[in-house]
């Protein structure tokens, strides 16, 4: 049986493939031990349920490409995958690696280069060094490095798209509010707001996040950036002042203390960073929200949009 795309699954199809196994949950009811989880492919995700459990299938296994057979079905008013079997790939399988994976739809050579033209246009000479240096000697895993474990990004290739898009959106408003902010500031600010991902997320040899790393679980990816970045600001001489601008920005990013934040942001520059980090990672959730959507229906709940469905009027 061919395999089926997960963004063109409906009720009732049956599923017969490989997928990528993430967000792997082991519990138990009455019935004995079952597994849950997300299996995912380069067009989206879907829930699985597993009662059939022997054991062989366990939470170290996320970020794996699994085979599994089942059947499309609904709980709680969204399609999930009732497996019927679920194993590790083995040495006689065919497996095309490439039509599975998540990655970003993107040229990342192009995005690369749009981000090194963005840093040429910085004027200030000690925020465009700071962002030269670290992005330098961290390109490999900035280019790479999914921007997420779940909720938005959480593909190869994530971070630099989020960036890229952020960094899109800042140059606007940079222009419209152009005698107000810093622009320096916020382009610097965005470059790096999440550049302490490549330190807080473990990824295996598909590319996939599959934990955290020690100082992510201890730090967070908030710190970790912005010890990076006063590590390298301070090598290179920068003045007080402008390192505690770019930490106030990194670790007030996400907004509010119940969202992660570990300062309130308390620049323009900041706030306008928080808020276009909220919309890129709200737009991006509503997109994959209705892949697979038929026109003129509804989506499913979108947890990161509050649980709203939303309606899918564009073809």
């Amino acid at each position: 049986m061919e395999r089926k795309n997960i963004a063109t699954l409906s009720l009732g199809n049956t599923v017969e493939g490989f997928y990528v196994i993430s967000k792997i949950v082991k519990r138990t009811c009455v019935r004995g031990d079952y597994l849950t989880g997300q299996l995912s492919d380069n067009t989206g995700e879907i829930g699985f349920i597993y009662w059939s459990y022997d054991g062989s299938i366990t939470p170290n296994d996320n970020g794996k490409i699994v085979y599994i057979d089942g059947n499309v079905t609904e709980y709680g008013g969204a399609n999930q995958v009732t497996a019927v079997e679920i194993r590790h790939i083995n040495e006689y399988d065919d497996v095309n690696i490439s039509e599975i994976l998540p990655t970003a739809p993107v040229d990342v050579g192009a995005m690369g280069q749009y981000l090194n033209g963005v840093i040429s246009t910085i004027k200030d000479t000690e925020y465009r060094k700071i962002c030269y240096e670290i992005l330098s000697e961290n390109k490999e895993e900035f280019c790479s490095y999914p921007a997420a474990m779940n909720v938005h990004d959480a593909v190869i290739n994530g971070l630099i798209h989020h960036t890229y898009k952020m960094i899109r959106a800042a140059e606007c408003i940079a222009e419209i509010y152009k005698n107000c902010i810093d622009r320096d500031l916020l382009i610097t600010g965005v470059l790096l707001h999440d550049i302490g991902k490549i330190k807080e997320f473990s990824v295996n040899e598909y590319g996939l996040v599959t934990d955290y790393t020690e100082d992510g679980k201890f730090k967070g990816h908030l710190l970790l950036g912005s010890e990076m970045v006063r590590a390298k600001a301070i090598e290179l001489g920068v003045n007080e002042e402008k390192i505690k601008l770019l930490e106030n920005i990194i670790l007030s990013h996400h907004g509010k203390p119940e969202y992660g934040a570990l300062a309130q942001p308390l620049t323009l520059e900041a706030q306008i960073v928080h808020q276009i980090d909220m919309l890129d990672s709200r737009i991006t959730a509503g997109i994959e929200g209705i892949k697979g959507v038929a026109y003129g229906e509804f989506s499913q709940k979108i947890f990161s949009l509050d649980n709203i469905r939303l309606f899918k009027h564009i073809a």
